[in-house]
């Protein structure tokens, strides 16, 4: 097990704040610079608007074992609207969901779908009264 090395740090965010966070409210540039015995750091973040903490896989195997079966977004903050919609490769939706605990099996019309590569679409609205909409890619 190596040592740890509890070196002290100097911090300066571009608010003048020297602590070793910063608590982000808004979106926009922020800039930090830090420097210790070993050297100095700085970086230019940019933080936009988005959605926190949703979360959807990028593949899975609905074949029926039990494991990764269902393709379904996961987000941890309560939401007033929210829909789930898949296409398939020709732009025909094949699934579609307003229940966020609600997942895509893999059938469209009863039948298994080919495998292949789908596009998803979240929209949700969440209590804050802030619409947001994410897109991305799911392969089984």
């Amino acid at each position: 097990m190596q040592p740890q090395l509890n070196v002290p740090a100097n911090y300066l965010w571009q608010d003048g704040s020297t602590r070793a966070t910063l608590v982000v409210k808004d979106t926009g540039f922020y800039s930090l610079q830090a420097s210790n015995i070993c050297g100095s750091f700085s970086a230019d973040i940019l933080i936009k608007a988005g959605i926190c903490s949703l979360m959807l896989p990028n593949a899975f195997t609905p074949n029926g074992d039990g494991i990764n079966d269902v393709f379904r977004a996961k987000y941890f903050l309560p939401v007033k609207v929210f829909r789930l919609s898949v296409f398939n490769r020709y732009g025909e939706k094949v699934f579609e969901t307003t229940d966020i605990n609600k997942g895509w099996d893999g059938t469209y019309g009863g039948r298994d779908q080919p495998k292949g590569i789908y596009v998803w679409i979240v929209q949700l609205t969440g209590l804050n009264n802030v619409e947001q909409t994410s897109k991305g890619v799911l392969h089984f």
